[in-house]
């Protein structure tokens, strides 16, 4: 029996518009490789960006060709179809950002062009849905959207560069905008954890952030967490199967784990020039990350154990950069590969996380927590407050002594 078809799975649309796979039977032992192909349509010099899978079960990746043309192609089994996404002021400058999973369909941001002046842009959120990309909400000229995730209740919160998060309402049709504390912690990525409130990463301010979506809690409050280790490089982040959220630590080599009362733990790849970028929970309580520094789709589990699988090699393409990765429907993890080279198609690659190809495990170590100034401050003060309680707790214990004796 091939490993693929001892798979069958169901897939809806879950809360927070993750993609719900249920695994109905067990899987072959042996190994199955990975497999390429390049996204129909693509044009020398092309890029695959996103990729994400629709409540249907299809996988679709953003198509970037040129500076600022985007289009979205979806795989519907062998076959496969190109869409277009509208931009607004009837220009043909729009750029696509970030592709998710959402309420009623397919989710995306666009944002500015490369070569494009802010006055030209189109920044908002559109979606795809019934095969028709629409342009839902416009933002500020001069936003930069860039992540967007669904909350439990299907409202979409948006991660804009400049230190924005925009909480859009799809159905009341609102825009609600907060303010993060500096423009230097603006956020990158944004997913749903399983406490029910968005979590998001801070590249530039190394920073782990956190806002409330629902009551009691104040929608809207935000609170941030420093990475341990200076100048990780936070970039994705996705919720995982032990209701902690992980994320990436490109700079460092490095994968993070941040609970519910922000604890933060980081584990070591352990593999050189590595550079970990986006994250997705596989089916088999594991979490799955692209590897661009490595060429290597990585795997790592729970405790800490970790795996790096090489992508095929080309004599063409020396560095195949995989980025964007999803579980899809048919069970399978699909990711982008992009590459610098003139002659390079967007291609999509597809691994089986149940039967992947070997590789050599590498277990991981903790890496040592380190505090910043700051926290050290904050841990001083409780040091000196516990001991201000412990001996005014040991003071009218004597008083109580002394009375007693009187």
């Amino acid at each position: 029996m091939k490993p693929a078809d001892a798979l069958r799975h169901a897939v809806k649309w879950g809360l927070g518009g993750a993609a719900s796979v249920i695994l109905l039977c067990s899987q072959s032992a042996s190994a199955a490789p990975i497999t390429e192909q390049a996204v129909p349509g693509a044009v020398k010099g092309s890029l695959a960006d996103w990729i994400a899978t629709g409540p249907d079960g299809a996988v679709s990746v953003t198509l970037l060709q040129g500076t600022s043309v985007s289009s979205i192609v979806t795989y519907t089994g062998p076959k496969t179809a190109g869409r277009g996404v509208p931009c607004l002021f009837e220009r043909q400058n729009c750029r696509t950002g970030a592709l998710i999973n959402g309420p009623g369909g397919l989710w995306f941001t666009t944002t500015i062009p490369i070569s494009a002046a802010p006055v030209y842009a189109s920044p908002g959120v559109g979606s795809l849905s019934g095969g028709l990309a629409t342009i839902m909400q416009q933002f500020q000229v001069t936003d930069i959207p860039f992540g967007i995730a669904a909350d439990r209740t299907g409202v979409l919160w948006v991660a804009l560069a400049q230190g924005v998060i925009v909480r859009y309402d799809p159905v009341a049709q609102t825009v609600d905008r907060f303010s993060l504390a500096e423009y230097t912690n603006g956020p990158a990525l944004i997913t749903l954890g399983a406490d029910g409130a968005m979590w998001f990463t801070q590249k530039p301010g190394n920073k782990i952030g956190r806002i409330a979506t629902e009551a009691p809690e104040l929608v809207g409050s935000v609170t941030q967490y420093n990475v341990p280790t200076a100048r990780a490089g936070v970039y994705g982040i996705a919720p995982g199967p032990d209701g902690a959220t992980w994320f990436a630590e490109s700079r460092v080599g490095q994968i993070g784990r941040i609970t519910s009362d922000g604890s933060v733990q980081e584990f070591r790849t352990n593999v050189k020039g590595s550079t970990p970028r986006n994250l997705v929970a596989g089916p088999d309580n594991a979490m799955w990350f692209t590897d661009p520094g490595t060429d290597s789709i990585g795997r790592i589990t729970m405790d800490g154990k970790v795996t790096e699988y090489p992508l095929p090699t080309s004599k063409a393409i020396v560095d195949k950069v995989p980025n964007a990765i999803t579980l899809g429907g048919d069970g399978f993890l699909w990711f982008t590969e992009n590459n610098a080279n003139e002659n390079w198609l967007a291609t999509v690659g597809r691994l089986d996380p149940m039967s992947p190809p070997s590789a050599t495990a590498r277990t991981t170590t903790v890496a040592p927590k380190k505090q910043t100034a700051a926290q050290k401050k904050v841990a001083a003060k409780k040091k000196a407050a516990a001991k201000r309680r412990a001996a005014a707790k040991k003071k009218a214990a004597s008083k109580r002594k002394a009375a007693a004796k009187n």
